[in-house]
């Protein structure tokens, strides 16, 4: 976790100039998306998230989501550089806390509760706030809310049993995304979280 928590600090530093502690940034960033499908099918895909059977999380294009004992109160984890502790579970609700180091203090949180007709409202709450310089906080929340409309378009898909159709990147995330690749060579075992 220090190798990480350094190697972030050192990426962020010599990108966009150093990380500061203080009031930063205050982050307030929604998702949601109406679907198809049950409520028990969705609570699984929660509770499968950051496990082997993870169908949820869009590793095919996202660093994987890994915590170490799964989606429990108390695991460990993240997905790249990214890292945080599972602070609160039940059924259809995950929260995750961010941890120190990582330039952002708070919590984000995915939910999914049943609408009427066979529906599903899924939501994803990032509340909190950035202690990165302005350029870095801004090209973060780029790569997350593309990453998060990824978690969606599964979400939507695996609801209403269809195949999965990903959205090409804009030039702007294309970017971003292939540098936040180029940076993350941290190893995939959970033990290193």
């Amino acid at each position: 976790m220090v190798a990480v928590r350094h190697r972030m600090e050192g990426i962020m530093t010599s990108l966009f100039g150093r990380v500061t502690s203080g009031p930063g940034v205050r982050i307030r960033n929604v998702h949601s998306r109406i679907a198809r499908g049950g409520l028990a099918d969705a609570e699984r895909l929660i509770e499968l998230l950051g496990g082997d059977d993870d169908a949820l999380w869009p590793s095919d294009r996202w660093q994987p989501l890994l915590l170490d004992r799964g989606a429990v109160v108390g695991s460990r984890g993240g997905h790249g550089l990214v890292r945080y502790t599972v602070s609160a579970r039940e059924p259809g609700l995950i929260e995750f806390t961010f941890d120190k180091g990582t330039g952002l203090v708070g919590s984000h949180r995915l939910s999914v509760e049943q609408l009427s007709g066979g529906r599903l409202l899924w939501m994803h709450e990032l509340d909190g706030r950035s202690i990165m310089p302005r350029a870095a906080t801004e090209a973060v929340v780029v790569l997350h809310d593309a990453l998060i409309e990824d978690l969606l378009d599964a979400a939507e898909a695996l609801g209403a049993g269809e195949s999965l159709h990903r959205r090409r990147f804009g030039p702007a995330v294309a970017a971003l995304h292939r540098l936040d690749r180029w940076f993350d060579r941290t190893p995939r075992a959970v033990a290193s979280a």
